[in-house]
């Protein structure tokens, strides 16, 4: 199996390579938008904390005075929900989200509907179609390189050297990570990329929200006893930090990323917590929770359940971010 995939990742690394050649050549077109682009993204596939940094990006942005659009794919089930754009909204209500697997046009969209002066392209490093301004790659900590190995044979989906492309690099989730495999991802980063900043960052549980729309301090769940559950690619972060809360995890249920929940799930999950004293999710997980839980008769689901607000704490580097952003003309 290992030399099938590997086969099918040589032909991948020349699919890869090939398109990125088109678009250096002019080959291939590249769109300019009327306004500012950032771009967050990554080299891994999988979750990266890429929507945490573009919620973060927006709320920086609305701070500065922009009035910000988030272009994304919205990746989307056979449902039609897209969970992360719906996320993006909840966090960042000033944000305007439009969602198109053509960026290019959502942008033309957003110029003329929503009178927004700048756009985060969310997902973009790979979306070489719509031109951009600044270009961040996010780095996960527990898991920075994809095994060194492209697509199917590992995560990686372009080659680790293109993160050259990068004009700034995040390296996130630090929490899942020690001081000295921090500094190797650093070093090996700055083998491929010597101009770039580098800021890392960790991700920090806020504040619990309740499906019945009470918010509970964190120090207040202390020795709470949780069962948890998330549809996340990398859920070490998340599950790192309910424990480092001092919450006592009781059980957990992962599901593939993405996940679409039904009935059926949401029973097995209240039988399981049976012995829990609430039931903890994430915030993309509860964009699709309510879809259901909001019904009549779930009544002591909503009574138990709730998320977490995240917000992203740096470390270092903020400085340079800021830097950055600055340098950008509306």
């Amino acid at each position: 199996m290992l030399c099938v995939l590997g086969v099918l990742s040589c032909f991948y690394r020349f699919a890869v390579w090939l398109r990125n050649l088109l678009y250096d050549k002019g080959l291939l077109k590249i769109s300019k938008a009327n306004h500012p682009v950032i771009s967050v993204g990554n080299i891994t596939a999988g979750g990266t904390g890429k929507t945490p940094l573009t919620i973060e990006l927006c709320r920086l942005l609305v701070g500065k005075g922009y009035k910000p659009a988030v272009l994304t794919r919205g990746y989307a089930s056979d449902s039609g929900f897209a969970d992360e754009p719906e996320e993006i909204k909840l966090a960042c209500p000033s944000a305007k989200v439009y969602v198109n697997p053509d960026r290019a046009k959502a942008a033309r969209e957003a110029e003329t509907q929503s009178g927004c002066d700048i756009f985060i392209l969310d997902d973009g490093f790979q979306h070489r179609r719509l031109a951009r301004d600044l270009d961040i790659a996010a780095v996960d900590a527990g898991c920075p390189f994809g095994y060194s190995r492209l697509l199917p044979a590992g995560m990686l989906r372009e080659p680790i050297k293109n993160i050259s492309r990068a004009d700034c690099i995040a390296v996130t989730k630090c929490e899942t990570a020690g001081e000295k495999e921090i500094e190797n991802i650093r070093s090996r980063i700055r083998s491929y990329n010597s101009f770039a900043p580098i800021i890392n960052l960790r991700q920090r549980l806020v504040c619990f929200s309740s499906m019945e729309g009470q918010k509970s301090k964190l120090k207040s769940l202390k020795d709470k006893r949780a069962f948890v559950f998330c549809g996340l690619a990398s859920p070490e972060s998340f599950l790192e930090n309910i424990s480092r809360s001092g919450i006592k995890i009781t059980g957990k249920k992962i599901f593939k990323d993405h996940h679409i929940y039904t009935p059926e799930d949401l029973e097995f999950i209240l039988s399981a917590s049976a012995n829990s004293d609430i039931i903890v999710m994430t915030r993309k997980d509860f964009m699709k929770v309510s879809r259901i839980a909001d019904s009549p008769g779930w009544e002591e689901f909503r009574q138990k359940a709730g998320y977490f607000d995240l917000s992203l704490e740096f470390i270092d580097g903020f400085g340079r971010l800021e830097d950055l952003l600055n340098e950008l003309s509306r």
